[in-house]
């Protein structure tokens, strides 16, 4: 009994816990700030302060939206389709939940975002508009009643995608704002394990299988 015991641990060893569920983004993932402007290309950003125009301050770029810390944010200054383009470093992944943090420090609410797109493709790093496939949206208006949780979006989905496409249609007063600003962006769900980590499961659950058919031989 402690044998199988012991292949059991190893095999479950080889599955990793994001598996079970996880967070998606982290700072060191690769990021862009992007507007949607209705053609097939997404405008990628730069730094800068020209209003109505895609670009931030230097210090409130989008690395700012998914470094997991409220204190920081992203502010762009074209307030309306503005968001982030996002390659997890965890490699491909299935989303099955959306937290957004607004700004909880020196925040005007009309900077808000009221609405959200969430897209995911295959084809990493895109900025083909064409090659994403929308998992998730929001059409609000919505609000941050509580702006130290935000609000979760929990959607069903099976689909795995290597770069994700989030962005927001609308601000809370877009004849008031000057830009959209938002201090954290967070997806949930599962990583998608690779090829060599599946086989090494495979032969462990194997291995297991086989010692049990023993046993009941014997």
């Amino acid at each position: 009994m402690k044998l199988s015991l012991s292949i059991i641990a190893g095999a479950l060893l080889l599955m990793p816990s994001t598996l079970l569920g996880a967070t998606l983004l982290g700072a060191s993932d690769t990021v862009l700030g992007i507007q949607i402007t209705g053609g097939d290309t997404i405008n990628v950003g730069t730094v800068g302060t020209d209003p109505d125009v895609n670009n931030w301050p230097m210090g409130e770029s989008p690395t700012q939206a998914i470094d997991g810390d409220q204190g920081t944010k992203y502010l762009n200054f074209g307030r309306l389709n503005i968001g982030i383009l996002v390659t997890p470093e965890v490699g491909s992944s299935i989303a099955t939940s959306l937290n957004l943090l607004p700004v909880s420090y020196d925040w005007e609410s009309d900077r808000d975002p009221s609405s959200v797109v969430l897209m995911g493709t295959t084809v990493t790093g895109s900025t083909t508009y064409s090659d994403y496939t929308q998992i998730f949206a929001d059409a609000g208006p919505f609000t941050f009643d509580n702006r130290i949780t935000g609000l979760t979006f929990n959607f069903s989905n099976t689909e795995a995608y290597t770069s994700y496409l989030i962005y927001f249609p609308t601000v809370l007063n877009g004849a008031t704002a000057n830009s959209m600003q938002i201090a954290d962006i967070q997806l949930f769900g599962a990583v998608v394990p690779e090829p060599r980590v599946m086989s090494a499961l495979a032969v462990g659950l194997t291995g297991l299988l086989l010692h049990c058919r023993r046993r009941k031989a014997s």
